[in-house]
């Protein structure tokens, strides 16, 4: 009796440890049914590959909004950098989008992986990590050349 109350103990412990309400930690392109954009290379760009350390979901709120910014402040997104070298994109009230073929960008640091919209907002997605190596923020500039209109930061 002992012996099958231990177990039946150590089976309800093992169930409830495996159930998992956190989203994957290297997710995969699965995740979005919308609007795919596979951008070439602009002419000072080299192809980016995301590091381990920065795949996986963020929930984030737009700050700093310029006068130009295609975002407000306050806006929600939440960004996915998959496994498969993609940036999901989810902004509140809109439908998905993912971005293939991050790139490095002459003159800037190789922490700064550049996912570009030519299909939605013409806008590019500058994901960038803290100097730990892990996600920092998701900071929106033009899509090409240098500017800046704003930043997702983590909540």
């Amino acid at each position: 009796m002992k012996k099958t109350l231990i177990i039946s103990m150590i089976l309800i412990v093992i169930s409830t440890a495996c159930k998992k309400d956190k989203e994957p930690e290297n997710p995969d392109s699965t995740s979005c049914n919308g609007v795919v954009c596979e951008p070439s290379l602009l002419a000072d760009e080299t192809s980016a590959i995301l590091p381990v350390e920065i795949q996986g979901v963020y929930q984030t709120t737009y700050t700093y909004a310029e006068p130009n910014s295609p975002f407000t402040n306050g806006q929600k997104a939440k960004f996915t950098l998959t496994s498969n070298n993609e940036l999901i994109v989810e902004i509140e009230g809109e439908e998905c989008l993912t971005l293939k073929d991050p790139a490095f960008r002459a003159g800037l640091s190789e922490s700064n992986y550049f996912f570009k919209d030519d299909c939605d907002r013409n806008i590019c997605y500058n994901v960038s990590e803290n100097t730990d190596g892990v996600f920092n923020e998701v900071n929106i500039q033009p899509y090409e050349g240098m500017g800046w209109y704003g930043q997702f930061a983590q909540e």
